[in-house]
């Protein structure tokens, strides 16, 4: 469900780690503080948001939305990624990183 393809690289992937449902339950059940997205208006510092085009867990819109909060935020969306654009796509992904942390301030 999280990778755009099933290769050698996403199947090694998905047996590193494991899901604990009691941790995931407890995680998702704290609710963000209400005013979290003014509070990101507030960052100075430039973010970047990295999601896969075909991220079948969140979708890429989420990310595009969450990097315009910030005032300095850029969001690069990959093709022919999912939910782990570092593992289906780690070229672009590092290519995209590089390319943001490379530029002038």
């Amino acid at each position: 469900m999280g990778y755009a393809a099933w290769g050698e690289r996403q199947q090694l992937h998905s047996r590193v780690g494991s899901v604990n449902y009691r941790v995931n339950r407890t995680y998702f059940s704290v609710a963000p503080p209400v005013d979290l997205a003014e509070r990101l208006t507030r960052v100075e510092a430039p973010v970047l948001v990295i999601a896969g085009a075909e991220d079948a867990v969140t979708g890429a819109a989420p990310a595009v939305a969450m990097a315009q909060l910030f005032p300095r935020g850029a969001a690069t969306v990959l093709d022919g990624s999912g939910h782990y654009p570092w593992v289906d796509q780690p070229r672009a992904f590092l290519a995209a990183a590089r390319e943001f942390l490379d530029r002038p301030e």
